[in-house]
């Protein structure tokens, strides 16, 4: 019975979700100055999934599919919250690039991946959520994400949007797209519609390594290419731990020759990143431990020097 419902259904649902949880992000991001801006809106996925089996799952499984109901839903909330809220806020004003940003994925479901060791060909395409600690900033840079051609025998316009998988390139279809009452145009050739540039957004590769707490004793961190656009640009640093929601995808280095190794690899389309370096400001030390050094530095309360030089001799005893 799921199977069958509608994609207005969906959406209906997403919004009766996004207006209860909401809400309090939605506000902030109506009353924002920069129209133009990029917004982050979180959403919980273990309470959508609660909220609507059906469709968390879709996310979890399919989120290609929801994601633009979730786009469109986004919408809806802010005109809706916009309309409720107009006489008592002045300046609001519906955002267009506002952004889910989802995170904490239900924790007994099987797209929770400890390391990058556990990813499999079966996790392409589906959302994941991974511990990582980041090791690597690139610069950030421009993308154009999309572009509008047109068949040279029929004139048909049509957009493509730059496909993250193939390093951004714009994937030509086959044959014409075009549709209509007459005979469907076969031509194969097409060319881009002259103008100034297409619509372009902020994009990132950082490189990620399994935590070392997470895998086994002498094993070797494997690494992993997460890509951040948007919000989320520049919001990491080498050395912080994080927690990476995402699209698992996989990306052809060149183009696959007859009788050559295939050259791709695997990479993150971010949807989420939630960092955890409070963590490690708050390890708790064993009580044995704050008793030993306790008990070091009391037997040299008068000369503290002479117990830096013990602690030091005992790294490196030639200094």
């Amino acid at each position: 019975m799921d199977d069958d419902i509608l994609p207005s259904e969906i959406v209906a649902e997403l919004v009766d979700f996004l207006s209860r949880n909401c809400s309090d992000r939605i506000e902030d991001i109506l009353a924002a100055a920069d129209e133009s801006g990029h917004y982050g809106c979180e959403v919980n996925v273990e309470q959508l999934v609660l909220s609507s089996n059906f469709v968390g799952l879709k996310v979890l499984n399919t989120p290609d599919e929801v994601l633009p109901s979730l786009y469109q839903a986004l919408d809806e909330v802010q005109s809706n919250v916009c309309e409720d809220l107009d006489g008592e806020q002045q300046k609001l004003s519906v955002k267009r690039n506002v952004h889910a940003r989802l995170y904490n994925l239900p924790k007994e479901s099987k797209q929770v991946k400890q390391n990058a060791s556990m990813l499999r060909s079966a996790d392409i395409n589906t959302l994941i959520s991974i511990n990582v600690t980041i090791v690597r900033v690139g610069a950030v840079m421009i993308r154009e994400v999309l572009r509008e051609y047109e068949c040279v025998r029929c004139k048909h316009k049509f957009t493509l949007e730059g496909d993250i998988s193939a390093k951004g390139s714009f994937l030509l279809p086959t044959v014409c797209p075009s549709e209509g009452s007459q005979k469907k145009c076969q031509s194969t050739s097409f060319q881009q519609v002259e103008k100034d540039i297409g619509e372009c957004r902020d994009y990132q590769e950082v490189k990620a390594q399994e935590k070392v707490g997470s895998i086994d004793v002498g094993s070797v961190p494997s690494s992993l290419l997460v890509v951040l656009t948007d919000d989320l640009v520049d919001c990491c640093k080498p050395g912080d731990d994080a927690v990476i929601t995402g699209v698992l995808r996989q990306r052809w280095n060149r183009n696959p020759v007859p009788g050559a190794r295939c050259d791709l690899e695997l990479l993150v389309e971010a949807l989420g990143v939630k960092l955890r370096n409070e963590q490690k400001a708050s390890i708790s030390l064993p009580s044995n431990f704050k008793k030993d050094l306790a008990a070091f530095w009391g037997r040299y309360r008068s000369n503290p020097l002479e117990g830096r030089n013990v602690i030091i001799k005992s790294i490196c005893p030639e200094v």
